[in-house]
């Protein structure tokens, strides 16, 4: 997983300092960015793919199945499984 820490270590300056100038450049923290990008993927997967909801998790990132759904309803406003369904309706 891609961290403050690391972005750190590879730019040598402060964990702080990262967070600080991502977050002026995007207008969002690292860790925030990082997890959208996850749920792209999430979404990408859940569009192309015949995965189980619990697979794509652990493919993004999230060794909880229950707490990838919780942030994937958090962040789209739908569960996994209804945007699947409704994806595959559009397609039809």
């Amino acid at each position: 997983d891609l961290s403050n820490k690391i972005l750190a270590n590879v730019a040598n300056v402060s964990e702080d300092y990262v967070g600080q100038y991502f977050k002026m450049l995007t207008g969002i923290n690292p860790q925030d960015y990082i997890e959208y990008q996850r749920m792209e993927m999430a979404v990408n997967l859940l569009r192309t793919s015949k995965k189980s909801i619990r697979e794509i998790g652990k493919d993004v990132g999230y060794k909880d199945t229950a707490y990838f759904c919780r942030r994937f309803k958090m962040m789209f406003g739908i569960p996994a499984g209804k945007m699947r369904r409704r994806e595959s309706l559009m397609n039809l």
